[in-house]
């Protein structure tokens, strides 16, 4: 540990409420060792004149390794995360995420399901989601100033509810975007055939997400109400123009 080591309740600390950088020792911008007495062992963080540099290691609750980062003048260079089971949950360098099983949930720009199928891949300009069978379901092209989603019905028409899943919540900050391309499906499906869309709205009721059944529910009652003629302009008008259904 780089010294002096202090501890982060030390009446001298000055701290930056808007960010991490500048923190101050004595009125001076301090280069040493800063430790949280939150956790056993200790959690520690490097700084060099007021930012983060060298190591920063933390711990869970009960002691096991939680994080290590690098860091260089401030700048985040690479690190790791474990659960609190010892399992990794995530390298920088590898680029790759764990669930707390062991298992790999996301690499080299794909996220996968529990069996070691693709379910998302990510590249440049497009991004595509799989089906449980491999079958690409979605294809979004980016484009600017609007994305562009080609469903393949054929291809979700079964495995709709199994893709909603959001299988690592934990890992995954962007997995409600996927509940709102499968949705686009739906409302592309219904303003075709409003009973298909109705019947795969009704389908979600029983969803084991909540979310799920709770936004079926919400888009079913617009439906309701298109047909005792309410004109009022919903979800199932404002569909996404750009995209397409493939039958």
């Amino acid at each position: 540990m780089r010294e002096p080591v202090i501890l982060d309740e030390d009446i001298n600390l000055e701290h930056n409420l808007w960010g991490t950088n500048y923190l101050k020792y004595k009125g001076e911008l301090f280069t040493g060792t800063l430790l949280y007495n939150d956790t056993n062992p200790f959690s520690y963080t490097e700084y060099k004149d007021g930012d983060y540099d060298g190591e920063s290691v933390s711990y869970h609750k009960n002691g096991q390794l939680a994080e290590t980062s690098i860091y260089s003048n401030g700048n985040y260079i690479s690190g790791k995360e474990w659960y609190d089971n010892g399992q990794i949950k995530y390298d920088s360098i590898k680029k790759t995420k764990w669930d707390k099983d062991g298992i790999v949930a996301f690499e080299n720009g794909c996220w996968f399901y529990k069996n070691g199928i693709i379910k998302e891949k990510y590249e440049e300009s497009n991004s595509t989601i799989f089906n449980p069978n491999g079958e690409i379901a979605i294809i979004t092209e980016y484009h600017s100033p609007c994305s562009k989603n080609i469903f393949y019905h054929k291809n979700l028409l079964s495995f709709y509810p199994e893709i909603l899943i959001a299988l690592y919540p934990e890992l995954d900050s962007n997995s409600h975007n996927l509940k709102y391309k499968v949705f686009d499906w739906i409302s592309q499906v219904y303003v075709k055939n409003s009973k298909l869309g109705e019947r795969l709205l009704t389908e979600l009721f029983v969803h084991p997400i909540a979310d799920i059944q709770e936004f079926a529910k919400h888009l079913y009652s617009f439906t309701v109400r298109k047909k005792k003629g309410d004109n009022e302009k919903t979800y199932w008008m404002e569909y996404n123009e750009n995209s397409k259904v493939v039958y």
